[in-house]
């Protein structure tokens, strides 16, 4: 969540320093970004990834614990792991037929696989019990927010300025990084929830005493 935040921030300040490059002209949307803000999304978006790599692998194994159907914790391995290092790998491939079997695997998994991670965790929050709501959501918005820009390029005039249209992008984009920060927030404390009432329920259960006329049906029958 605190790297969603930190694009985010960075994706706010973005917005601030074209809405006053429109301003007073002092900056100019063609210049480029200062390199503080270039490591800064460098490190949200690579914080981003490997603690969603870590928290659903872990969130797959705690589920597979209580229900043996879950998603598999080697999913999220082989999509934000595997996939990546089939498109380097490619390279080093000679150009034929494996080549481009490998690219393509290799582009489909990193291109649809996280929508698969999401619906695995989906499926997984269903079966112990948590809402699936944030789950659907962080597979609709991404795929929302390409149509949203495509209508907005299309709707906007060739009148407005070229620094308007990036301040109002740049805002899009702040307002997004936020909602999936606080979606994926809510979706991963949901679940975690799920799976801690489940193990408590279960230890209650070994723990519990039957009722007397349970005892009591259980003597009868043995002493026949």
């Amino acid at each position: 969540m605190g790297a969603h935040l930190l694009l985010a921030a960075v994706a706010g300040y973005l917005t601030f320093w074209y809405g006053r490059a429109g301003l007073d002209g002092i900056l100019s949307p063609t210049e480029q970004v200062p390199e503080a803000l270039d490591t800064a999304l460098m490190v949200s978006a690579g914080s981003t990834y490997v603690g969603w790599l870590w928290w659903s692998v872990v969130a797959c194994v705690n589920a597979r614990r209580i229900r043996p159907l879950a998603g598999s914790p080697w999913l999220p391995v082989w999509i934000y792991v595997g996939g990546p290092l089939l498109l380097v790998g490619v390279r080093y491939l000679d150009a034929g037929l494996l080549r481009d079997g490998v690219l393509v695997v290799g582009a489909v998994t990193v291109a649809y696989g996280h929508f698969a991670v999401i619906g695995s965790l989906r499926s997984t929050a269903r079966r112990v019990g948590a809402p699936v709501a944030p789950f659907t959501r962080l597979i609709v918005l991404p795929i929302a927010l390409p149509f949203v820009q495509l209508a907005l390029a299309l709707v906007l005039s060739d009148d407005v300025a070229r620094v308007d249209e990036l301040t109002f992008l740049h805002a899009l984009w702040t307002v997004f990084a936020v909602a999936m920060a606080a979606i994926t927030w809510h979706a991963a404390r949901a679940l975690e929830l799920a799976c801690q009432s489940e193990v408590i329920r279960r230890r209650a259960d070994q723990h519990t005493l039957p009722s007397g006329d349970v005892v009591a049906a259980a003597l009868r029958r043995s002493l026949g």
